[in-house]
Order: structure tokens, then sequence, then C-alpha cells
């Protein structure tokens, strides 16, 4: 290990951040946005902040398509109009050029070449000081690599986004944190985000190889094989204990990424897949339910944040299908109705029964109301408890005492509802 490296490894390790207590951590809610002109005319207070991947103009392979040789036209118009909207960045680092690729004849995702590490990391940590001095101040985590195959640990099928081993993905992420470090001490290193049930064994295998000491946040894609809310439970419980192994048991972990294929987001959209995440395609009002209750399950289990993926995309997204327009579809709507609820805002005094679940909502100190879903009560019982008011994810609301005392609320039991 080069000493300067290894001298800044030591001081990183001091100044890991740790997941805050239970009921302490503000929800965030955060999206993608994949065009630049997504950002004109968009509605205010939809999401907390955005993670720039998949965005034009912004993988490593775009802004340095010749070695030495900078376009940031796109990458800044983007960072710009995310600052003029006070929303807070993270972007994820990689996708190397043809030029710096350790195996340049592959074809990953992104183009050939894309998937490999550098040959030389020197090329690498190049990339990453100038990204980082650029926006000092602006981006205020970097995430190294979107999911990477990890070969060690699962049978690879393509070389996707990362096909290299564990050991040069940590090299790449050790690298990181020391340029991130250097130049911006107070930006957050997010350690490469796998994903799925087979995600959980490349995390092992990452951390592993010791550089969960690096990152200030674990990161992890919460895309869900059966589209349930138990398969989250499991996998983000999975998630804590895999690296309290590493001794990372207080390093908050980040849902990246996750989403389903949303009907109304395109044309004639059908899944992906015969199985797995995109293997079904939602009506809104079911992608709004699923949203709502991943959020709040996935907080309640020490996740400090998610990222929906993506407001703009053709097929997962929050707007109608013809993007030019920018108008949320139902689903979109929805959304802004939960980000409503608990942008900001605290989840505690939680009871988890599987099918059923409730969440006292806090401002601050004080108690906003409850969000539920499962079996209904009488409206005459939520009123006993104190509240008055109740809300849909579709906008509407209505008081309690508009019901006959025994009417049964929520009507559906996977309905996601606000008391107030």
């Amino acid at each position: 290990m080069n000493p300067r490296l290894a001298l800044a490894a030591l001081a990183l390790s001091a100044g890991i951040a740790h997941a805050a207590p239970q009921g302490e951590r503000p929800v965030f809610l955060g999206q993608h946005i994949l065009y630049n002109r997504t950002f004109d005319g968009l509605q205010d207070n939809l999401f907390d902040g955005l993670r720039i991947w998949g965005a034009e103009g912004t993988t490593w392979r775009e802004i340095e398509p010749q070695k030495g040789q900078f376009d940031f036209k796109r990458f800044d118009e983007h960072v710009a109009a995310a600052q003029a909207r006070h929303l807070p960045l993270m972007h994820t680092l990689g996708q190397t050029p043809l030029w710096a690729s350790a195996r340049p004849d592959e074809q990953g995702n992104t183009g050939p070449g894309a998937a490999a590490e550098p040959a030389d990391m020197e090329d690498w940590a190049r990339y990453v000081r100038t990204v980082a001095t650029r926006y000092k101040g602006k981006i205020s985590a970097y995430e190294v690599m979107n999911e990477p195959r990890v070969p060690e640990a699962v049978k690879v099928w393509s070389p996707g986004f990362f096909s290299g081993s564990a050991a040069k993905l940590a090299e790449l992420t050790r690298i990181t944190a020391t340029e991130v470090r250097r130049i911006d001490p107070t930006a957050k290193i997010v350690c490469p985000s796998m994903d799925g049930f087979d995600g959980l064994k490349r995390l092992d295998a990452f951390l592993k190889t010791g550089a969960g000491q690096y990152c200030d946040v674990i990161g992890f894609h919460y895309y869900l094989p059966r589209q349930t809310v138990k398969e989250l439970r499991d996998m983000v419980e999975e998630t804590n204990r895999i690296k309290a192994g590493y001794g990372l048991a207080k390093t908050p972990v980040w849902d990246t990424e996750t989403g389903v294929i949303v009907a109304e987001a395109g044309y004639n959209l059908q899944p992906k897949f015969k199985e797995g995440p995109l293997s079904k395609s939602f009506q809104s009002d079911d992608a709004a339910r699923l949203a709502a209750k991943m959020l709040v399950v996935s907080h309640n289990l020490g996740v400090e944040r998610t990222y929906w993926f993506a407001h703009d995309t053709s097929w997962m997204g929050s707007t109608m299908a013809d993007k030019r327009q920018n108008r949320l579809n139902n689903f979109g709507r929805a959304l802004a109705v939960l980000h409503g609820w608990l942008g900001g805002r605290y989840l505690r005094n939680c009871t988890d029964a599987g099918t059923a679940m409730s969440c006292e909502v806090y401002d601050g100190k004080s108690k906003l109301g409850a969000i539920y879903w499962g079996p209904g009560k009488p409206s005459a019982a939520w009123s006993k408890e104190g509240y008055s008011r109740i809300e849909f994810l579709d906008g509407t609301s209505t008081t309690l005492t508009g019901f006959d005392p025994a009417t049964t609320l929520p009507r559906m039991p996977d309905d996601v509802v606000l008391l107030r």
C-alpha cells in the first residue's frame, strides 16, 4: 500500500459516521433525474435530494472521453439546477472510459470497457480528484460504483456495471475515500451498492476485504424479487447482520436505488423479465402503496435514506409517458403526498406486525399524527385515540366525523393512510 494512502486510511477510520438512534433520524425520500430538461418546471417539495446516476453526461467515460480532456458541461448544468432547488446531491462514480479500461474488449452495460477497473489506478485517482475538486461543497456524498458483480461471491452472467474483483473494488474505494476526504472532508463516502438477494453475498465478500473502514455509509439497492414488504424486512435485517459482523453495526445504511415498473410512466409497458424485481408492471395506486410501505419499513429498520429510480424514466418514473411535458402521473402525485407527510419528519413508536404497521409522525417534538396500514378500525375508535382526520395517498382527506362511527377505516387493509 502507498504510505500516503495508508496514513489517510487510518485517519479516515476515526471519522466514520454512525447511525442515529431510532426515532432521531428524519425520513429522507430521494430521487433520480436523468435529463436536465426535467428541472424546468419541476414542482417544489417532491423529494429530499438526488442521486446522480444515469443522468446524461455524468459518468467517467462521458466527462473524460480522452485522457486529461474533461467535458463537464451537462454535469455542471445538473448540479446547478439541483442546487437552485436546494436538493442535496450524491454522485455515483464509475464507468471507465475505453482508453483507461483494463478490459477494453469487455462489453459493459454502458459500453465497451466500461465495467472494468482502470488499468492504471492513478487514472481513477485523478478522475476522483478532479470531480471532488470541481464540486467541493456542492456534492455531499460519493458512491463507489453501481451494483458491482463481485465474481468471487456469485455466478456472473454479464459484466454489468462493474466486473472487477472484490479486491479491485476495495482498492477503488480506498483511493476514493483518500482523495475525496483530502479535498472535501465533509463529503460522505458510500460503499459500493449491491442489489437484490444475491447482493447480500456480494456485500459480504466486499466487506471481507476490510474496505468497510473507508466508508461512512453502507449502500444497498433493495429491489424486491417478488415485490413484497416481507422480502424488504428480510434483506434489511440481513444487511444489518452482515455489517455488524465486520464491526460496522453503527455505520448507517442508505437505499441508494429502488423502484418498480410503473405502467403510467411509459407507453404499453410490459414486464422486462419472467421473474425478479422487474417482472411485474404496477398500476400507480399499487406502486404508491408499495413505495410508502418500503419507505416506512426500511426507515424503521435503520435505513436512513431511500432513493427512488427514477423521476423521469419511461418505465419506472413518476412522470407521464410524454416526458417533455414534465407532468406528474398518479404515482408521482402520490409520492408527493407521501413526501408531504413524512419528508424531513420523524417516525417514533412504530409497531410492525407484518400485515399491519403504524408509526407516530413527528415534526421535531410535535406529534402530527400517525401513518398506518392494516385491518381497519371503527372511525369512533380512531377518534378515541385522539385523531380527527384521515388522509389518503391520492391526496383526498376527510374528517372522521364525516363517517358513521362504525365505519371501518381504512376500508382496505392494503391502504396506507395518515391519521391526524
